[in-house]
């Protein structure tokens, strides 16, 4: 109870990364120490989560104390925050389609090839200089964009 308004302000904060997160392209070359500040921020609450991770497990320490609401795991949410933000764009893309033409499915293939193209081209040029190196954001997000591209070229098969 007495920690309430600290929980409230931890979730502000947690809801404002999140936002950046899913706009990581736009903030990297729009606003790019918004986009660093959060990284550091995930950092940190990485660091103490560790910390109190350690001293929990501890044989060294008195009590088997964890804080309400640790460990955090912030860091995690990188990858998945990352990947439903290209499902919802590439899902937009669909949504302007008109299947009824014939070439609707080159035209979205297409688009998506585009959108990749666009996007990996903005990351190498302005995201990968705000994440640290061993956020390795370029092959992550090539990874995502492999594994939803993959999805939905399964789901066209399927349909077919």
């Amino acid at each position: 109870r007495n920690f309430e308004p600290i929980f409230k302000l931890s979730q502000k904060l947690f809801d404002k990364i999140i936002y950046v997160l899913k706009n990581f392209i736009t903030f990297s070359h729009d606003d790019p120490s918004s986009l660093v500040t959060t990284l550091r921020i995930i950092e940190r609450e990485e660091k103490i989560d560790e910390y109190w991770k350690k001293m929990y497990t501890s044989n060294e320490s008195q009590t088997s104390y964890m804080p309400p609401g640790r460990p955090k795991k912030w860091a995690s949410y990188i990858d998945n925050t990352i990947c439903d933000t290209i499902h919802e764009d590439i899902k937009k893309i669909k949504s302007n389609i008109n299947f009824d033409d014939k070439l609707a499915l080159t035209e979205y293939l297409e688009k998506i090839c585009n959108y990749v193209i666009k996007n990996i081209l903005s990351i190498q040029t302005y995201s990968v200089r705000c994440f640290p190196p061993s956020y390795q954001i370029l092959a992550r997000v090539s990874t995502n964009y492999h594994k939803v591209i993959k999805e939905i070229i399964e789901k066209i098969i399927n349909e077919l």
